[in-house]
């Protein structure tokens, strides 16, 4: 992963790539799930391959190979916090997060951040 930036030069699509075969790894629980941040704390200020970007397709594919309730488990026991891989000066708290999982299509992994940050609203 250091040299994905690049890498993606010459393979336009390998942060994709890269996600897919990370997420399936995660799923098949050969890797652990908090893996991503120290996996892709290098990429939170790339333009080309973006930390945050990587880290919400690994946990999409996650999503769709162990379906809603086994991820769900699965990153809430990773204790995985997204906000490190938000870039500088961009929000990163609580609502911001929840948007994102949101917009996402992740709001399964955590329901109860959504549904906390919708009642304080």
């Amino acid at each position: 992963l250091e040299g994905i930036e690049d890498e993606a030069v010459d393979v336009p699509h390998i942060s994709s790539y890269m996600s897919l075969f990370i997420g399936h790894a995660i799923a098949d629980e050969v890797i652990p799930m908090s893996f991503l941040c120290d996996a892709f704390n290098h990429l939170i200020e790339s333009y080309s391959v973006p930390a945050l970007t990587m880290a919400t397709n690994v946990l999409k594919t996650v999503l769709e190979l162990k379906g809603e309730d086994k991820a769900r488990d699965m990153y809430e026991k990773s204790n995985l916090k997204l906000e490190t891989l938000v870039e500088p000066g961009k929000p990163r708290d609580a609502e911001a997060i929840a948007a994102l999982l949101d917009d996402e299509g992740l709001g399964a992994l955590d329901p109860a951040r959504l549904r906390s940050v919708k009642e304080t609203k």
